[in-house]
Parts: C-alpha cells; sequence; structure tokens
C-alpha cells in the first residue's frame, strides 16, 4: 500500500508542480490588480510548459480579450472546451466573441452548449437569449 501511496505522490507531483500552481496564482492576482500584460505574459510562459490545465487557458482567454486579443481570446477559450468539454465559462466567452465576430453559426453552437451544459437558471436564460437573437 506504501509503495502504491509514493507512486501517485510521485505521479501528482509530475504534473502538477508547486512552481506552475504558483505561477497560476501570481496570473490570478495580476488579473485582479488589473495588470493584464502581466498576467498575459505568465500564462503564456504556463500554458507553453503546462499545456494540459485548462484553467490556464480559461485564464489566458480572459486575459486575452482584455487586452482585444480576440484571436488569442478564441484560441484559449477553444482550448479550454478541449481539455474540460464542459467548461461552461469558456463556451460563454465563445459565444460573445463568435458574435462579436459576427460568426453567428459558431456563436449558436457555443450558446447551445451553454444551454446543454449550464445549470444556473440565468446563465440558460442568458444562453437561450442569444440563441434566439441569432434566428
Amino acid at each position: 500500500m506504501m509503495k502504491k501511496t509514493l507512486a501517485l505522490f510521485a505521479l501528482f507531483a509530475l504534473f502538477a508542480s508547486p512552481a506552475s500552481i504558483q505561477t497560476l496564482a501570481d496570473a490570478r492576482r495580476a488579473y485582479g490588480q488589473k495588470e493584464y500584460e502581466k498576467a498575459f505574459a505568465m500564462l503564456e510562459s504556463l500554458a507553453q510548459s503546462d499545456g494540459r490545465n485548462s484553467e490556464v487557458h480559461l485564464l489566458l482567454g480572459h486575459v486575452s480579450s482584455k487586452l482585444g486579443k480576440w484571436d488569442k481570446a478564441i484560441q484559449s477559450f477553444e482550448e479550454t472546451t478541449r481539455l474540460d468539454p464542459e467548461s461552461v465559462a469558456a463556451y460563454l466567452q465563445l459565444g460573445f466573441l463568435y458574435e462579436k465576430r459576427k460568426d453567428n453559426v459558431k456563436a449558436a453552437e457555443a450558446w447551445a452548449k451553454v444551454l446543454s451544459l449550464a445549470k444556473n437558471e440565468k446563465t440558460r436564460e442568458l444562453a437561450q437569449k442569444h440563441l434566439n437573437n441569432l434566428k
């Protein structure tokens, strides 16, 4: 039993290094303090070193949006949905971004995913409103 525990701990250490956790926390702090360029640089680096973390890509999408980097925001939110297919937050942002781009087909797909995944009634109502407006 002890060997299994140690093996699991070692495996966890490979995938969730304290440095990457700290960097994500620092990036969140920078985002909260509206230091978007700083957060962007930190998250870009993290995405390169820890590309499997959906939270990194989600926050990178938000930061990219704040900086007006729409293509990067879309790419980051799409990557979030690839890593976490149930990320309502990512699909919600994709809905807004695709509407902004006048890509009604992709916007409708994103809003439909929000509608199917969201548990919050207000979020579901928002998604339905946007779907109705796209028709």
